[in-house]
């Protein structure tokens, strides 16, 4: 297991990280949410430098991360950056850091390891469903019903304490 921790956007965007620590790991994908030219530029001199690595998950780790995003019901809430981080994590056996509710939800339900370190982040494991708004018929995901045309509506089905 490497040391250190994957980092996604959230936690460039709004962490006071100091990236010259090193140990720091990304998805190129992740970069590419970065649109703040100062955080840009200040990642992009710590890639240069070595202090964060810039690695892509394994097709099966990213797999692992889409199935058990599909078992809680966060799939519709991950971006791609979103599962290639949680794969990456999974893959090297390290934290991730993130402030996304979702990435937090999935991370626990496969028993990685996250920090967040702006808000306490989540205390039990969400397991999500969908219903039609109109007629109440359980759907499996987001979208519209296929029997009356309403909107899916996500409600919380069960929940896990944190271990």
């Amino acid at each position: 297991m490497k040391k250190g921790c994957v980092l996604d956007a959230s936690a460039l965007l709004g962490d006071d990280i100091d990236l010259r620590a090193g140990g720091f790991f990304l998805c190129d994908s992740v970069r590419g949410e970065i649109i703040d030219e100062n955080a840009r530029i200040a990642l992009d001199a710590a890639i240069k430098s070595g202090d964060v690595v810039v690695i892509e998950p394994t097709d099966e780790s990213v797999k692992k991360v889409t199935e058990a995003a599909k078992r809680t019901g966060d799939i519709s809430d991950l971006s791609l950056a979103d599962t290639q981080s949680l794969a990456l994590s999974h893959m090297m056996g390290i934290p991730i850091q993130t402030e996304d509710y979702a990435m937090q939800n999935v991370a626990q339900a496969m028993g990685i390891r996250w920090v967040a370190a702006r808000q306490e982040g989540i205390k039990k494991v969400i397991i999500w469903t969908y219903r039609c708004s109109g007629c109440k018929k359980p759907m499996d995901g987001p979208g519209e019903c296929f029997v009356c045309g309403h909107h899916a509506m996500r409600k919380a089905k069960k929940y896990q304490p944190n271990q």
